[in-house]
C-alpha cells in the first residue's frame, strides 16, 4: 500500500499566544498528490520569525499547526 497523501503546507509546532478569528472557515488545501481537499481552519496566529500560521482540522479528524502559504491554501 502507497504513502498518504500529505498537504504541501509546512507543519509548526503549536505556537504560544492567541488566535484570531477566523473569516474563512472552509478551505481548500493542496497535497502532495496534486489534489485538492477540503478542510477546517480554526484559528490564525502572527508569528514575528515565521509569517502567518494556520490551525487547520483535517478531513476524517485531528487537527494541527501549519505554516501560511497563498499557494497552497484558499477559502471555499
Amino acid at each position: 500500500m502507497g504513502k498518504q497523501p500529505q498537504p504541501l503546507l509546512v507543519g509548526v509546532n503549536k505556537p504560544e499566544g492567541w488566535s484570531r478569528p477566523v473569516r474563512h472557515r472552509a478551505v481548500h488545501v493542496l497535497f502532495d498528490d496534486g489534489g485538492w481537499r477540503v478542510a477546517k481552519v480554526h484559528g490564525w496566529l502572527r508569528d514575528p520569525r515565521r509569517g502567518w500560521l494556520v490551525e487547520i482540522e483535517w478531513p476524517g479528524g485531528g487537527n494541527d499547526w501549519r505554516l501560511y502559504d497563498r499557494r497552497y491554501i484558499h477559502p471555499l
